[in-house]
């Protein structure tokens, strides 16, 4: 799935949106997605990613605002909610019914809301939180470490 996002969807977004051609969407940014890959240390690589988008922006004839926008857009997209995140809410749903503290229908409305909001943050400080929400026994937070 992350091939993709990063091989498909991504770079044919970008030049759907801009003047930059699909191909030199890849081919500036082959070797940032390589290092992805290879090391899965997203800090190592947004720099490189910023940099290249900007470049790649000016290269293109877009003007000074629009070449900066990386440096707000690559950063900020860091913190929102990616899948693996969101998946983690089905674990909410699994402690509840192993500690046989299930959530009704009603509550699960609650959970998704919540839980988007509280994934902004650290997941280590969300799912305890909201373990404590609807009333199901910290104990099972370890089963979530011990998942991860």
């Amino acid at each position: 799935m992350a091939l993709f996002f990063a091989l498909w969807l991504l770079p044919g977004l970008i030049s759907a949106l801009t003047p930059i051609p699909y191909l030199k969407v890849l081919g500036v940014t082959k070797d940032t997605l390589i290092t992805a890959f290879m090391i899965d240390e997203l800090f190592i690589v947004l720099p490189m990613l910023t940099e290249q988008t900007k470049s790649l922006a000016r290269e293109h004839g877009l003007d000074e605002r629009q070449a900066n926008m990386p440096d707000v857009i690559v950063p900020m997209s860091f913190t929102f909610p990616h899948t693996g995140k969101l998946l983690s809410l089905s674990f909410i749903l699994f402690a509840g019914w192993f500690a046989d503290a299930g959530l009704r229908l009603a509550e699960y409305a609650l959970l998704g809301a919540t839980g988007i909001l509280v994934f902004f943050g650290s997941l280590n400080v969300a799912v305890p939180f909201l373990l404590d929400l609807f009333r199901i026994p910290a104990d099972t937070f370890q089963f979530f470490l011990a998942s991860g």
